[in-house]
């Protein structure tokens, strides 16, 4: 498992380098190059070009525009399948029994599920929303049908997204393709 760190320094004093110089470093703000003298620093910064040979200038946001935000929404491929479900459950008390086997957490209720119900909505190119598919139960088995049922429904789906769509063309179309030599 990776964990990243993330850290910000105000100042260049808080990027600690260890080095074998114990005395004070230096950091170019442009290339992040570290010098253990002022002087050679100081040498190196009108020289200074940047990362990779392009200037830069550090920008920090501002306190109130520090937030990127998605708002191209016309770009983004809608998902051609969406299933809305509802699991409906039951809560039954449990016996003093019932609650010690369980954990050291005390544990009031349990919840037993009884009945569904889903929709499966397909959305076509044209952004048209037409329900494919849909069924209700309520019984003591409803959970384990539900599984059977949306493992169904996904099959369904899979089989459909991997056959060939036809291709829409116009009769003008159809007769440059014929008459083409080369693709």
């Amino acid at each position: 498992m990776s964990v990243l760190n993330f850290a910000m320094f105000q100042k260049e004093e808080g990027m600690n380098i260890s080095n074998k110089h114990k005395g004070r470093k230096y950091i170019c703000r442009y290339c992040l190059h570290v010098y253990s003298t002022e002087k050679k620093f100081k040498e190196h910064l009108p020289k200074c070009k940047g990362l990779n040979e392009t200037p830069q200038r550090p920008k920090v946001p501002e306190k109130d525009d520090n937030e990127k935000y998605f708002y191209n929404y016309k770009c983004m491929q809608p998902n051609p399948y969406r299933i809305i479900w509802d699991l409906e459950m039951l809560t039954e008390k449990l016996t003093p029994e019932e609650k010690t086997k369980l954990t050291s957490t005390e544990k009031l209720q349990m919840h037993k599920p009884c009945g569904y119900c889903y929709v499966v909505i397909r959305i076509n190119s044209s952004l048209n929303y037409e329900i494919i598919n849909h069924d209700l139960y309520r019984g003591p088995d409803a959970l384990e049908r539900f599984v059977l049922k949306i493992e169904d429904e996904l099959l369904a789906i899979q089989e459909d997204l991997s056959a060939p769509a036809d291709i829409i063309m116009a009769p003008a179309d159809l007769e440059a393709f014929k008459e083409a030599k080369e693709c």
